[in-house]
């Protein structure tokens, strides 16, 4: 079942979980491994596939990482940090810039978990993206903040860290892959080739994505199930190993209403037990 969603994240899978969450669990259910995310992001299809499941995740974002790891440890708390910090700093465009403005390396943990999500809640579009030296560097949306409450209630983030309680995060890919072993599921959802790359700081590089399918594919050899998203500029990185689709899915991170078209995405897999279909 899919969880409730805490904040926005670009590249986000929640709407493939109705078809692609119940494939994955009976992957898992099959193969009696783990399941192992190369790029967790939002985890949307993660969750739903083995929400009590253990399971091992790279997530390069050091301001998601903080989050996550806060949540599982003390849901509560980064709410009443959440709550204590818009009512400190009201909600207008120069407390935007104040919090944008605050260094998240020098805020504790909590204090940089509910800045992610205070910044993430009020942001055009509600966009996390940063610049070459890891800033926040999204505009505010007028009508977020003046929203009521434009942040996550006490009650979902309560769940994410009942879900996140069994996540063990690491900050590379190259980490999580060298922990698979064979008969583990591992999803791999990274910037894709010529898309939006602006999570981190480094940005992913092409020979970053090259490095990826090629790991994939020795994991795939080794007994590992592979679900592999990317864009279909990256086919020729994946088809030496992996069976490719191309799926559509909706273009919404554009401002412009018009412009938020359907795209083309590939999905590669190896080794899973059930058959995947293209999406309408």
């Amino acid at each position: 079942m899919s969880a409730q969603r805490i904040f926005r994240w670009v590249g986000s899978k929640h709407h493939l979980v109705p078809r692609l969450a119940p494939i994955l669990s009976e992957q898992l259910a099959a193969g009696g491994g783990r399941l192992v995310s190369l790029f967790y992001g939002s985890g949307a299809l993660e969750q739903a596939a083995a929400p009590g499941a253990t399971q091992l995740a790279a997530e390069a974002n050091p301001d998601l990482r903080c989050l996550y790891e806060r949540l599982a440890k003390d849901p509560e708390q980064v709410h009443a940090a959440l709550v204590s910090l818009d009512a400190v700093i009201g909600r207008s465009r120069r407390a935007f810039s104040i919090v944008r403005a605050l260094k998240a390396h020098e805020l504790s943990a909590v204090g940089r978990a509910a800045r992610f999500l205070w910044l993430s809640a009020t942001s055009f579009n509600g966009l996390w993206r940063v610049n070459r030296k890891g800033e926040h560097n999204v505009p505010p949306d007028p009508a977020r903040l003046r929203k009521p409450w434009p942040f996550p209630t006490s009650c979902a983030l309560a769940e994410a860290g009942r879900r996140l309680r069994r996540v063990e995060f690491v900050a590379d890919w190259r980490d999580a892959a060298a922990g698979a072993r064979p008969g583990d599921l591992v999803i791999s959802d990274p910037p894709y080739l010529g898309g939006f790359d602006a999570y981190t700081a480094e940005r992913f590089p092409v020979p970053e994505q090259r490095a990826v399918a090629d790991a994939l594919g020795d994991l795939a050899r080794r007994g590992c199930a592979i679900v592999a998203f990317n864009s279909p500029a990256a086919r020729p990185l994946y088809c030496a190993w992996g069976r490719i689709e191309s799926w559509h899915r909706s273009g919404r991170i554009s401002c412009v209403g018009s412009q938020r078209q359907r795209v083309r995405e590939l999905i590669v897999f190896a080794g899973l037990q059930g058959q995947l279909s293209e999406v309408a």
